[in-house]
């Protein structure tokens, strides 16, 4: 061919290439460039329905002729011709576009473009059943598979942030999942870990864009661990301890942090989850950063405490590890103090009402920093150390000093189960008989309620507190020892169960047998 002619085949016209056989020439100037032309013709009319068929015919001709990817003839053709046709403003075409654009498996900013337009795309709530129509979605699942982050980390940042908001719809979640997106979320995570990383040893600070894209990549992950079938795949892939990783890098992003830590909240429900956090030596020491560093950011706060919470309610290794964590009470309690403060002064002195409908933010946070307490000090050794924190104990007496069972019934019973765990052990230095005669006092009201469990746990304080001569008096005047023979009458075996530990107790002491016979305690 003529000089001339191969300036015309590389345009994308008809003619043959150097490169090409004549079939191939042939099957393109019958077969696929008819269908350029009349897309670029409809698109001047606008008729998007046609031009959205002449996508898919194009597609399909392409793909059966083993004309898509990198190394397809005429692909520079076909590229200059679909990016005349982008600015279309419609939804569907744009993303048939885009499905032709990511399957020639474009790279560098033209990567960065179409990842942006899937992104805008992706962001309308209304273009969801957009993505059912096609293979498009594994066609970013791919991007997140391939691109290198060192390379093409922009456009990784706008696909992630595609799927971050796809995979919010269950239907297209569930597409995902079956398309192994996990497990390339979780190989894309452990790569930029690892880009950090080196980069560390240069810089003292970690890189801005790597951050930006672990958003969209941890938000893509916080969507995926919403389904029970996902959740084997973030040990199996190691997500688990790649979030620990950019915990440790980035806990300055709080967004980041709040990502990685919703995910751990839901991961932490199952064992095996709980056990590889625990095992990781920069498990606890990160958490309880991030409770220093954004100690009045609610929602934050409440997920790492959440995560506490499951993990030393898992194992003794865990309690023990945590509690022995550098500056772990006074951490705990320094958040306990801001939030109950906090809750005083936005409710004040809370008194019994209606209208409540269940714990406030400030009570949430207070529920699940105790639950951690509470879970450490069943540990023998813990517990005793715990047990002799006077801080603690004044606190939680003033947190039962200002809320009521009937208005804050989930915080109280955590407040007076953590009483019973640390009252159980015995020992000279205890905050708890150190102030015992006042916990006795406040388990009283606990036993007026009508809350059986709070009955419950009243009681088996009362069960623990009355090895002591001053509380057993102090009971005895209160008349507890005949309100505990009332409640063997209560039906409950649980509560008839610890109404006779504290009677066995009270009746050490000869001058309380009596009440027991008179108020027919032997009887009953």
């Amino acid at each position: 061919p003529s000089s001339a002619e191969r300036k015309e085949t590389r345009s994308g016209s008809g003619g043959r290439r150097d490169d090409e056989t004549p079939e191939e020439a042939l099957f393109w100037n019958t077969s696929v460039l008819p269908i350029l032309t009349d897309m670029e013709s409809h698109s001047k009319d606008k008729k998007h329905r046609t031009l959205c068929d002449l996508c898919d015919r194009l597609y399909t001709t392409l793909d059966t002729a083993g004309l898509l990817g990198r190394a397809a003839k005429r692909r520079s053709a076909l590229l200059k011709t679909l990016y005349k046709l982008i600015d279309i403003d419609d939804p569907r075409v744009m993303l048939k576009l885009a499905r032709l654009i990511l399957a020639l498996k474009v790279s560098g900013k033209n990567l960065t473009n179409v990842c942006k337009l899937v992104f805008k795309i992706s962001k309308e709530e209304k273009n969801d059943n957009l993505f059912l129509e096609s293979n498009i979605l594994g066609l970013l699942v791919s991007v997140v598979q391939t691109a290198d982050p060192n390379q093409s980390c922009e456009a990784l940042v706008y696909c992630c942030g595609a799927l971050k908001f796809l995979s919010g719809n269950a239907a297209l979640m569930k597409e995902l999942s079956a398309m192994n997106c996990t497990e390339a979320l979780g190989k894309l995570l452990s790569s930029v870990n690892s880009m950090v990383s080196t980069e560390l040893n240069y810089s003292s600070r970690p890189n801005d864009q790597a951050g930006h894209l672990l958003v969209q990549v941890t938000a893509v992950l916080r969507n995926m661990a919403d389904s029970s079938g996902n959740r084997d795949k973030f040990l199996t892939q190691g997500v688990v301890r790649e979030l620990l990783s950019v915990i440790g890098c980035y806990y300055g992003d709080s967004d980041l942090m709040l990502n990685c830590s919703r995910i751990h909240s839901k991961l932490t429900l199952s064992t095996d989850c709980c056990v590889v956090m625990s095992q990781d030596k920069t498990c606890f020491k990160n958490y309880l950063r991030l409770l220093q560093k954004y100690q009045k950011k609610e929602d934050l706060v409440v997920r790492v405490l959440f995560i506490l919470g499951n993990l030393s309610a898992k194992s003794e290794d865990a309690r023990l590890a945590l509690f022995h964590q550098h500056g772990c009470m006074d951490t705990l309690l320094g958040v306990l103090r801001t939030f109950l403060d906090l809750d005083i002064k936005v409710n004040g002195k809370v008194v019994d009402g209606e209208g409540k409908t269940g714990p406030s933010k400030t009570e949430d946070v207070m529920i699940k920093l105790i639950r951690v307490i509470a879970n450490m000090s069943i540990h023998p050794d813990v517990g005793a150390a715990i047990a002799e924190n006077n801080k603690l104990v004044d606190l939680l007496l003033q947190i039962l000093g200002n809320k009521s069972i009937a208005r804050c019934e989930e915080l109280v019973l955590n407040v007076v189960a953590t009483i019973n765990n640390l009252s159980y052990y015995p020992s000279k230095n205890s905050a708890i008989e150190q102030k015992q005669v006042q916990i006795a006092e406040r388990m009283l009201s606990m036993l007026m309620a009508d809350n059986m469990e709070g009955i419950v746990e009243a009681s088996r304080v009362y069960g623990n507190l009355t090895r002591s001569a001053e509380v057993r008096d102090y009971l005895g005047r209160k008349k507890v020892d005949a309100i505990m023979v009332t409640l063997l009458d209560s039906g409950s075996r649980e509560v008839v169960f610890t109404s006779c530990g504290v009677l066995i107790n009270l009746m050490v002491d000869e001058k309380r047998r009596p009440t027991l016979k008179e108020e027919g305690g032997v009887k009953k």
